[in-house]
C-alpha cells in the first residue's frame, strides 16, 4: 500500500478516474472538481493538494483539497483504515493545513477521528448532507414565472443571494470570494433564475461539475421573503428537465438534511437519495 501525489488534476484523473466513475453520482464532487481543475488549472487561488491511496493496481482513497475549501475524500473500499493512516501521515509530513473534511459520512468521521488523533485538532460536525440523483422528472404544481438563464443585469440580487447561500452551507469564504465566484458562474453560463412575468426574479440555482453521464445542481437557493411559494420546486425541476434534455443522463445534487422542506421537494420532483456526506471542521 503507498501515497502517490499529483501535481496537476490531469495526472490524478489518469490514476483515480476509472475507479471513481464506478460510482459517478456518490463520487461527483471530487470527479467535478478535479475535472475543473484539470481544464481550468487556475480557477482556484491556490495550490491543490491532489493524491491517491494505491494497492496495486487498486485504488483505495482518493483526496482532493482546493485551500480554503475543505479536503475531499472518496473511498472504493470499505476497509480503509490503514489507508486513511497513510493519508493523514503524508499531510503532516508536508505541513497541510486542514481547515476541515468531506467525504460519505462514515469516512468523513474516521478522517475526523484519526486527524485529532495525529494533531490534537478539535473538530465539530458543519453539516450532515445527502446526495440525490434524478432520471426522470416529475413536474411539480406550476407556478407563475419561467426559467431564465442569469446575467450581469442580475448580479447585485444574485451576489447577495449567493452570500447567503454560502452562510446557510457553512461554506468557507468571504464577501469578495462569493462576489468573484458569482460573476465567474454567471460569464460562464451556469446560473439559471426563476423570474416572475413581471421580470422579478425570486430563485437561483446552478449547474456545476459536469463529470461523464452526471452533471450536478448547485447552489440552490430562495431568499426568505420569497420561500414556500413553490419557485425552487419549479426551478429545480426545470432545469433538471433541460440539463437531461442537453444529452445528461442524471442530475444529482447534495441537500443539508437539517432542511427537510428541501429534502421533501427534491424527492418529490423525481429526485432519489444516494449517500449521506458529511462535512466536518477542525479548530
Amino acid at each position: 500500500m503507498y501515497i502517490a501525489t499529483f501535481r496537476n488534476a490531469n495526472d490524478f484523473l489518469a490514476h483515480a478516474e476509472d475507479s471513481l466513475l464506478e460510482r459517478e453520482v456518490a463520487n461527483s464532487l471530487i470527479l467535478g472538481i478535479a475535472k475543473r481543475l484539470a481544464s481550468q488549472p487556475d480557477f482556484y487561488a491556490s495550490k491543490p493538494y491532489l493524491a491517491t491511496v494505491e494497492d496495486g493496481d487498486d485504488l483505495l482513497l482518493a483526496a482532493l483539497m482546493t485551500p480554503p475549501f475543505n479536503l475531499t475524500l472518496a473511498n472504493t473500499d470499505l476497509d480503509y483504515t490503514d489507508a486513511l493512516n497513510i493519508l493523514v501521515d503524508n499531510l503532516i509530513d508536508h505541513q497541510w493545513s486542514i481547515p476541515g473534511v468531506g467525504a460519505p459520512a462514515s469516512l468523513a468521521a474516521d478522517f475526523a477521528r484519526i486527524w485529532q488523533e495525529q494533531t490534537d485538532a478539535p473538530y465539530h460536525i458543519e453539516i450532515h448532507e445527502r446526495i440525490f440523483v434524478l432520471h426522470t422528472v416529475n413536474p411539480p404544481q406550476p407556478v407563475p414565472g419561467k426559467l431564465r438563464l442569469a446575467t450581469r443585469a442580475d448580479l447585485p440580487t444574485l451576489q447577495t443571494w449567493v452570500d447567503g447561500f454560502f452562510k446557510e452551507a457553512h461554506v468557507a469564504g468571504d464577501r469578495e470570494d462569493h462576489t468573484e465566484y458569482t460573476v465567474h458562474r454567471v460569464s460562464q453560463g451556469d446560473f439559471y433564475v426563476w423570474a416572475l412575468p413581471d421580470g422579478q426574479i425570486v430563485s437561483l440555482a446552478g449547474k456545476t461539475r459536469p463529470v461523464v453521464s452526471v452533471i450536478s445542481i448547485g447552489p440552490v437557493y430562495t431568499p426568505p421573503e420569497f420561500r414556500g411559494k413553490g419557485y425552487a420546486s419549479n426551478l429545480v425541476a426545470t432545469l433538471s428537465q433541460h440539463l437531461l434534455d442537453s444529452g445528461w443522463k442524471a442530475c444529482s445534487l447534495f441537500t443539508d438534511l437539517a432542511n427537510p422542506v428541501s429534502n421533501r421537494i427534491y424527492l418529490r420532483i423525481g429526485y432519489d437519495p444516494v449517500i449521506d456526506f458529511d462535512q466536518y471542521g477542525f479548530e
